[in-house]
């Protein structure tokens, strides 16, 4: 069940009716950050609604062009604001991570062509690349290689974390790759993709991500 969306009547706000109070805690969490790319947080209601900033645009799902900086930038300052040091034989980092990264959690304002992130119900803290990896994985699965393998350059190279990637957890990348899949068929999303474009876009993310961070 997703959750209830409603429309105020001067139309510039929405009501997010949560599914539970972990879910509305998510979502507050990073609503409340203040980030420049991400509804504005206008209050919660009752115990599980939250009331947002309504933004109009698209979904980059509907978009041909991609600007692969813009949503780097928005991934590196989500991370960035959330970063947490974990003492270990080799430090690591966490952060907030979206997870839920569907493109259609991802929209262009009609007003003037800013990229936002919504939907934080599933977010929670891991290693970052965990992150860039499942968005990758999305566009991946509609980009003819050519233009993925620009894409890819693109938006790696606009993370600006660099230095808390490491490439001690390249395995991963498979490990992640698995349970996408599971949940596109948890859920039946089943998507018009090309599986050659797939493979190969696949292929170029494991063989090439952690080179940008080395």
């Amino acid at each position: 069940m997703k959750s209830q969306i409603d429309v105020s009547n001067n139309g510039n706000s929405i009501l997010k009716t949560c599914r539970s109070h972990e879910e509305c805690f998510r979502e507050i969490r990073v609503y409340s950050l203040g980030l420049d790319f991400i509804p504005k947080y206008r209050g919660l209601q009752g115990t599980n609604k939250i009331l947002l900033e309504r933004i109009i645009g698209k979904s980059i799902s509907l978009s041909i062009v991609l600007d692969a900086s813009q949503l780097a930038r928005m991934f590196s300052i989500l991370h960035l604001k959330t970063l947490i040091k974990i003492a270990s034989p080799h430090q690591t980092y966490r952060t907030i991570c979206h997870i839920d990264t569907n493109p259609k959690n991802y929209l262009i304002r009609a007003a003037d062509g800013k990229y936002f992130m919504i939907d934080f119900s599933e977010s929670y803290y891991s290693i970052p690349e965990h992150d860039l990896v499942n968005f990758l994985l999305f566009i991946a699965a509609s980009h003819q290689p050519d233009k993925f393998k620009s894409f890819l350059s693109s938006f790696l190279s606009s993370y600006t974390n660099k230095k808390i990637i490491s490439n001690r957890h390249k395995t991963l990348i498979i490990k992640w790759t698995s349970i996408f899949d599971h949940r596109r068929e948890k859920f039946r999303k089943s998507l018009n993709i090309n599986r050659e474009w797939q493979y190969l876009n696949r292929r170029l993310i494991l063989n090439s991500f952690y080179d940008f961070f080395s």
